[in-house]
C-alpha cells in the first residue's frame, strides 16, 4: 500500500489522508507542457500561473518534433467520438508525419488537429478563469496568409466574429507573424496565435490588479489590511 500524506485545513483544523500523489511516477501536467520543474511529494506545481518554462534556444531535432507530434497524435485520436478504424487512421497519418518530418523537419498539422490543441491548450491553461469555456473557441487558420491586405482581412474578420453585436465570442487567430504570445502544439510552434475572451471583474480583479508584471496591488492592500508580507503563509 502507498505511504499517506495528511492534508491540513487550515481554516478548520481537519486533517485528510492523500495517497493520490503516488498513484502515478510523472506530473501529467509537466510531463505534457514540457516544463522543467515537476512536482513532488511534497508540492504540486501545476497550479502555478506562471510556471518555469524552459526557454527555447535553438531549433528542435526531428527525433524531438517526432516524439512531441507521435504523444499528441495519440491524443488527438483518442479525444475523435465515432471514429471508423481508429488505429488504422491513426497508423496512416502518423505515417504522413513522419514522412513530412524526416523531409522537411517540421509538419503541417490538420485545421482538426489544431483545433484540438487550441482546445486543449485552454483546457489545461494554469488557474485561467474562463476556461470553461475552452470547447467553444472559434479557430481562425491564416497559416497561408502571407500580405498585408490579407491579414487585416483576417483581423476584421476575427473583429467582427468576436463582438458579435456585444454578445462577445471567443476566438484565436493562427497566422505566421509573430506576436508575445506563442502556442506550442504537436511539436510546432505557432509565434501568432492571439485570442480574445470576456474581459470579466474576476479577470481584473485576480490578474490585471494583482499580477506582479501588471498592477501588482496585492502588497498595497495585504499592508493596508496589516497581513506580514514577508511570510506567503499569511496571505
Amino acid at each position: 500500500m502507498s505511504p499517506i500524506i495528511l492534508l491540513k485545513n487550515h481554516q478548520n483544523g481537519e486533517l485528510t489522508e492523500d495517497r493520490l500523489h503516488k498513484a502515478i511516477s510523472k506530473c501529467p501536467f509537466f510531463s505534457m507542457q514540457k516544463v522543467e520543474q515537476t512536482c513532488n511529494d511534497g508540492v504540486c506545481k501545476s497550479s502555478l500561473v506562471f510556471p518555469s518554462v524552459k526557454e527555447n534556444t535553438s531549433h528542435r531535432t526531428k527525433e524531438e518534433v517526432k516524439e512531441q507530434a507521435k504523444a499528441f497524435l495519440k491524443e488527438f485520436m483518442a479525444g475523435q467520438k465515432g471514429l471508423q478504424g481508429p488505429e488504422e487512421e491513426e497508423a496512416k497519418r502518423w505515417g504522413e508525419i513522419e514522412a513530412e518530418v524526416n523531409a522537411t523537419g517540421s509538419y503541417t498539422l490538420t485545421e482538426a488537429e489544431l483545433t484540438y490543441g487550441v482546445n486543449l491548450a485552454w483546457r489545461n491553461a494554469p488557474r485561467c478563469i474562463g476556461r470553461i469555456q475552452w470547447n467553444t473557441i472559434q479557430l481562425f487558420d491564416c497559416r497561408e496568409v502571407t500580405t498585408p491586405s490579407d491579414m487585416f482581412k483576417f483581423i476584421c474578420k476575427h473583429l467582427e466574429f468576436a463582438t458579435n453585436k456585444g454578445n462577445i465570442r471567443y476566438a484565436m487567430p493562427f497566422s505566421r507573424t509573430q506576436d508575445s504570445m506563442m502556442l506550442d502544439c504537436g511539436g510546432v510552434e505557432f509565434s501568432a496565435c492571439p485570442f480574445n475572451g470576456w474581459y470579466m471583474g474576476t479577470e481584473i480583479g485576480c490578474r490585471n490588479l494583482c499580477d506582479e508584471h501588471r498592477y501588482n496591488q496585492l502588497p498595497i492592500v495585504a499592508e493596508r489590511m496589516g497581513l506580514d508580507t514577508r511570510s506567503l503563509a499569511q496571505l
